[in-house]
């Protein structure tokens, strides 16, 4: 009997207002699933809120498969980690099947295992970039969400 395996995709970014999970926080979400983009940020939303939304949009999809650009790396450990503090259960985005763009890139790409912003990647391969929220964004971000919690 054939097992079918239906893998839902969902693009995940977050924009955080550094590296460091113990200190510094989520400012900006993205998703993209089937049905859409969404984009919401410390302007608007508590950063626990920004979490939320990610566990509830993931918990909408059966087999979700994270896709993002260093999602394994950063994106995740940080969204675990923050999601802790407000004791979120975070921790099962880490049991979502997963796509790291940047290893693909890493594999394929760039073989002497050099790292690439995401930006540079999309001009080699063409695609346009249209950020909602860019980098640039990201201080005045965090300045508006004044520190909510």
């Amino acid at each position: 009997m054939p097992v079918n395996l239906t893998l839902t995709a969902i693009v995940l970014d977050i924009e955080t207002t550094g590296l460091n999970p113990l200190e510094d926080e989520i400012v900006a979400v993205g998703i993209r699933t089937p049905e859409g983009t969404s984009v919401r940020t410390a302007e608007d939303h508590s950063e626990r809120a920004l979490i939320d939304f990610v566990l509830v949009e993931l918990s909408r999809w059966p087999n979700p498969v994270l896709v993002g650009y260093n999602i394994t790396g950063f994106d995740l450990p940080f969204l675990t980690a923050r999601g802790l503090r407000y004791s979120l259960p975070a921790h099962l985005l880490r049991r979502c099947y997963r796509v790291d763009l940047l290893q693909v890139v890493r594999r394929y790409l760039l073989p002497n295992g050099r790292y690439c912003k995401l930006r540079d990647i999309a001009a080699f391969l063409g695609i346009e970039v249209d950020d909602e929220v860019s980098e640039a964004d990201v201080p005045e971000l965090a300045g508006r969400a004044g520190g909510r919690r």
